[in-house]
């Protein structure tokens, strides 16, 4: 496990990307580029008092069920083998049909998750919520406004009465160079054994929307058709060296599913996750960039423009990524599926009946390809200078302002769709979309 003291570089990175890239111009001084280093090696970001991510209260909406649990509000029981489960993705608007199947031992954990008992993930926009059949914890990542990713679990053993606490220990892992050196989801391919061993060295790739497909989902179980070849539904012998993956065979074939609520671990499931655990990644990262910088101009450690430009920078990655600029092409047509005629009734539609939550699985996940988490709370709780940033960015190359050949692959199509579709659902959007 990670030491919770580890060092965020974010800044520091994205410092010396500006020096060598086209923002160079932008006129930042050698001295001034040194100072953003100090802002996070003084001590590590998530303890700066700006952001105060251990000690700062939270708003998030499990703070807000366990408020609700606390006054006698809301209230939920066990349910036979699976406990609190059902219960708990009631209350937090949680679909079944998001399920994923994990059988890789990446969880605190462990020792309960091997290729016939794996864990279960079912998730919403700003929400993870993690079942394993007899373990004696839930456990549960869900994006703050403010700080962040914050971690929960909910004790399986108390009968009586759901009891849900934050786990700050969590931090510990989850604050790496995996997650932008920010408190975020961990999305991982890795060679497994039958028994849940991860096998990093054989196969290990932290996973977005823009890593191939053949790829994808190491140690995790596949349902339907994936759109072409992958390393999911497969698994390394145990007690063994060889490293060819054997087949396991669909869950319903190599799992017991009696303490499971579902069967399913859908491709189009997967690939939403799979874009989902960056993008909300990004969003805390430039959230924190922007608060930690303002403090030190406040404090007088930097000039301003230092950090105007460092939040610019941070906005052209964050934009390029909402874009899917980047994003591997399916080799091959994704099955439909309950999870996607669901997810598609999640978001707000245009006048036009467009909605940025419409799936495309067969060239590309989304078929307006701009994400779906610019309506999230985090995305509506970023600074000021964050926010406006990432819309101007955005505008530059919905507009087709920036020339770079990269932004070829938004057609003229794409962009007015997605410039339509802001305009009529995205409330709080610049004058200049209009």
């Amino acid at each position: 496990m990670a030491s919770r003291g580890n060092f965020s570089i974010s800044l520091a990175v994205a410092v010396a990307a500006v020096l060598t890239g086209p923002l160079h111009a932008q006129s930042i001084t050698p001295q001034d580029a040194a100072a953003l280093p100090s802002m996070r090696t003084t001590i590590p970001m998530e303890e700066n008092p700006a952001i105060g991510y251990f000690e700062l209260p939270t708003t998030d909406r499990v703070a807000t069920l366990i408020d609700q649990i606390d006054k006698g509000m809301v209230d939920f029981g066990a349910e036979g083998p699976s406990g609190f489960l059902k219960g708990l993705l009631a209350a937090l608007d949680v679909s079944v049909e998001s399920q994923v199947l994990v059988f890789s031992k990446t969880s605190m954990q462990r020792q309960f998750i091997d290729a016939k008992t794996p864990r279960a993930l079912f998730f919403g926009d700003d929400i993870v919520v993690a079942y394993i059949p007899e373990a004696p914890l839930i456990e549960i990542a869900v994006q703050d406004p403010r700080q962040g990713m914050v971690f929960y679990t909910l004790d399986q053993e108390s009968r009586r009465l759901p009891l849900i606490e934050r786990r700050s220990e969590c931090a510990g892992c989850h604050i790496s160079s995996a997650s932008m050196s920010v408190p975020g989801a961990l999305n991982r391919s890795v060679a497994t054994r039958e028994d849940g061993t991860a096998m990093p060295m054989i196969a290990n790739s932290v996973v977005d929307h823009r890593t191939p497909a053949a790829e994808r989902w190491g140690g995790h179980y596949v349902t339907g058709i994936a759109g072409g070849d992958h390393i999911g539904n497969r698994a390394l012998a145990n007690n063994s060296d060889a490293t060819e993956m054997r087949p396991l065979g669909a869950p319903e074939q190599a799992v017991d599913l009696s303490g499971y609520i579902s069967a399913k671990s859908e491709a189009a499931a997967l690939l939403v996750l799979d874009h989902q655990v960056n993008m909300m990644n990004l969003i805390t990262r430039i959230g924190w960039d922007a608060r930690v910088g303002d403090d030190y101009v406040r404090q007088q450690k930097i000039p301003g423009g230092v950090r105007d430009t460092l939040i610019k920078s941070d906005a052209r990655e964050f934009v390029d990524y909402l874009l899917f600029v980047d994003e591997a092409a399916l080799p091959g047509k994704v099955s439909p599926s309950t999870f996607a005629d669901e997810f598609a009734k999640r978001g707000p539609r245009d006048k036009k009946g467009r909605s940025l939550y419409d799936l495309d699985l067969s060239t590309r996940l989304m078929r307006y390809p701009c994400s779906y988490l610019i309506y999230s709370a985090a995305f509506d709780g970023l600074p000021a200078p964050a926010k406006e940033a990432v819309y101007a960015r955005l505008w530059d190359v919905l507009a087709g302002k920036d020339r770079d050949r990269k932004y070829s692959r938004l057609s003229a199509r794409d962009r007015k769709a997605i410039a339509e579709i802001l305009k009529d659902t995205k409330p709080g959007l610049p004058a200049y979309f209009k």
